[in-house]
């Protein structure tokens, strides 16, 4: 895969700042499997727990402009250091906290914590590697992602059978503090000029607001990972619970199985869009169609929940990772030296919106079976993914309008 002289600069960067988005996946997902313990302990209501939860999200989206400054200001390297000390910190005050107000703090802690997982990754491989090995590295590197998701099913439901929820986010926590060891010892640094904007961060977040491609590609990303992190993340694990009755330790199994799809996804959107890079239409094409499948997976989900789950979970898991090639478009659509701010823009309303839809579904849930006593509480569920869907649906539409020349 890498000649000898390219072995170093893979174990010296694609190692430590994928363990980076992996532990950022880690740390974004452990909550679907400690729910339970969580809600026993501090009396969480799914809307309380739902909100928590995204907490993550919204630090974790406000970071991603000061992020990319400070990344082409200072690299990669400095800033993923100062970055994985604040989720060292964040996850011992998770792990130490007594009250639901530490356990929101800690969240949002964690979140700015992990904020760089991709970004320093991408900018770190660009620097390192040459345009023809980068989308090999990069997909390699974002697979640490679905690593971390995977770590974050029965490993941690196993776990739980011996450790507290605490001792096991201290565990996570001793993981951060050696990976910010190996930042610190051995990750080499690489210095660039640094290019100066000719309008202001402002202006250049404008430019990417008012154009109309940015919209067309970037509602599918927005609506789409809003909807796929959120149960990712959180609501698959009281879906599978409540609606098919399952039990701990078969949650989790699926669960696992769900981060499967997304691993195997993930490496397989890196090795296609390399493929497709070529064409812009022809990559289109196939973004329009596997995300159809994807809608489809999930109406499937919805209107037969009980119908082989462990496999179209899993496949729920691995089609919505092709939305990742939603970013190969935008470079197809506004070039390179745009990529950067205009993945940021998207990145921003993508986990505003997975943190409210976070909030929004265990909004949705709790009061309306408090109202409706004689409603079954699956039948919300099952409610709640399907009112996710129907965004997705109308920016598959809009996807469908997008023009890209062939280069």
């Amino acid at each position: 895969m890498f000649r000898d002289k390219e072995i170093y600069p893979f174990l010296s960067i694609v190692v430590p700042f994928g363990m980076g988005f992996y532990l950022s996946y880690l740390y974004r997902s452990i909550n679907l499997v400690i729910e339970p313990q969580l809600r026993a302990e501090f009396g969480l209501s799914a809307s309380a727990l739902g909100f928590i939860t995204g907490l993550y999200f919204v630090s974790f989206a406000l970071a991603q402009l000061p992020l990319g400054v400070a990344v082409d200001r200072y690299g990669p390297r400095k800033v993923q250091i100062v970055l994985t000390a604040i989720a060292v910190g964040g996850g011992l005050l998770f792990a130490s906290s007594t009250s639901v107000l530490w356990l929101a703090v800690s969240r949002l802690i964690i979140g700015l914590g992990v904020a760089g997982g991709i970004t320093p990754l991408i900018t770190a491989n660009a620097l390192w590697f040459s345009q023809k090995e980068q989308p090999l590295v990069n997909s390699i590197g974002l697979c640490f992602g679905g690593l971390g998701a995977l770590s974050a099913t029965t490993p941690v439901q196993i776990l739980l059978e011996h450790y507290s929820w605490r001792e096991i986010f201290f565990l996570i926590s001793g993981l951060s503090i050696l990976l910010l060891v190996v930042l610190c010892a051995f990750v080499p640094e690489r210095q660039t000029e640094p290019v100066k904007a000719k309008t202001t961060w402002f202006m250049q977040i404008l430019w990417v607001y008012k154009k109309k491609q940015f919209w067309q590609i970037g509602a599918l990303p927005i609506t789409g990972f809003a909807a796929y992190t959120a149960y990712q993340c959180l609501w698959a694990g009281p879906f599978l619970r409540e609606v098919n009755y399952f039990g701990d330790m078969e949650t989790a199994e699926i669960l696992m199985w769900l981060q499967v799809g997304m691993l195997f996804g993930t490496l397989g959107s890196g090795i296609l869009a390399n493929y497709f890079s070529s064409s812009g239409p022809a990559l289109k094409t196939f973004v329009f169609w596997s995300i159809s499948l994807f809608i489809l997976a999930q109406l499937v989900i919805v209107a037969f929940p009980k119908f082989y789950p462990y496999f179209f979970w899993c496949l729920y898991g691995y089609l919505g990772s092709f939305l990742f090639l939603c970013y190969s478009i935008f470079t197809q659509a506004f070039g390179a030296l745009n990529t950067g701010k205009v993945v940021a823009c998207c990145n921003i309303l993508m986990f505003l919106g997975v943190f409210g839809l976070q909030w929004a579904i265990g909004w949705f849930i709790d009061p309306m079976s408090n109202i409706y006593f004689d409603l079954d509480k699956s039948w919300l569920h099952q409610l709640g993914l399907l009112l996710t869907i129907i965004p997705q649906f109308f920016a598959l539409l809009l996807f469908s309008g997008l023009n890209i020349s062939k280069k």
